[in-house]
């Protein structure tokens, strides 16, 4: 299996832009068709003045405007790196309209957000998406990203359901990492395979893994992944998502909820 069709959220911020230059390299670098879904400001990042309770049509004008220039850019780098690429606006309800796009994509790539802003600031809860669209999601921090993701890869490992579909729905980006780390935290309370047994299974497509163990200590389970990572130089993490979503409500896992929202690298999270 390898990624041959790939979703970008993307906005006009510079953080956007970022994101939408990673998610051209890594179309260019698997051959796939991309999709950029661009959130316009109309949608959650903007809020009319509490004195005119609307846009006004020269906002709204200027908001096309923008939309328009980007599609343009857009469409310019795609053909001259040689790809297929397609525009898709926002609805009003993003959330729910990114994981249908989703799911006839091979992953999605989206901005984790400002862990410190409010839940909605981009337009849309990433928790949902992650639940929702059944693929891959590739979440980028907002600092600022390398040149490309994945030389050094770190599989979070508890030998649950979650973590085996993050870890095999990761294999395009394992099997051309440079190097793979299959971490276990407090490997004692282990239930399913050994992060030993990973690595191998791992080994055997060709991947360049090898399984660690560490203890969380005085940490959450959450930051002890990230801290580890912090310590190989991990430009990636590919982490099982725990939750479920019911009558609208996204009920996220601790673990799960501090890796997208304290994370200083990409974390690629399946559900």
């Amino acid at each position: 299996m390898t990624i041959k069709d790939l979703l970008v959220v993307v906005d006009a911020s510079e953080q956007g832009r970022e994101r939408l230059r990673l998610g051209m390299g890594l179309a260019q670098r698997f051959g796939a068709r991309i999709t950029a879904y661009y959130m316009s400001p109309t949608v959650g990042t903007y809020r009319p003045e509490p004195t005119t309770g609307a846009f006004s049509r020269d906002r709204e004008r200027s908001f096309a405007e923008l939309a328009e220039s980007l599609e343009v850019s857009f469409a310019e780098e795609a053909r001259r790196r040689g790809l297929e690429g397609r525009w898709l606006l926002s609805s009003e309800h993003a959330g729910p309209d990114i994981a249908s796009h989703a799911r006839a994509t091979d992953i999605v790539v989206l901005g984790l957000g400002d862990p410190d802003a409010a839940t909605d600031a981009q337009g849309f809860a990433v928790e949902d998406v992650v639940l929702a669209c059944g693929r891959p999601v590739l979440g980028l921090p907002i600092v600022r990203l390398p040149e490309a993701v994945g030389r050094s890869v770190l599989v979070a490992w508890d030998g649950s359901r979650e973590a085996s579909r993050a870890m095999h729905d990761a294999m395009p980006l394992l099997a051309a990492a440079e190097a793979v780390t299959v971490l276990t935290v407090d490997a004692r309370g282990l239930k399913g395979p050994t992060g030993d047994s990973a690595a191998a299974h791992l080994r055997r497509h060709g991947v360049k893994a090898e399984a660690k163990e560490t203890v969380s200590g005085a940490l959450e389970i959450g930051m002890a992944v990230l801290s580890y990572a912090e310590h190989i130089d991990a430009d990636l993490v590919v982490a099982g998502a725990y939750g479920h979503s019911r009558l609208s409500e996204t009920l996220l896992g601790g673990v799960s909820r501090t890796l997208l929202h304290q994370m200083m690298i990409p974390v690629l999270m399946s559900h």
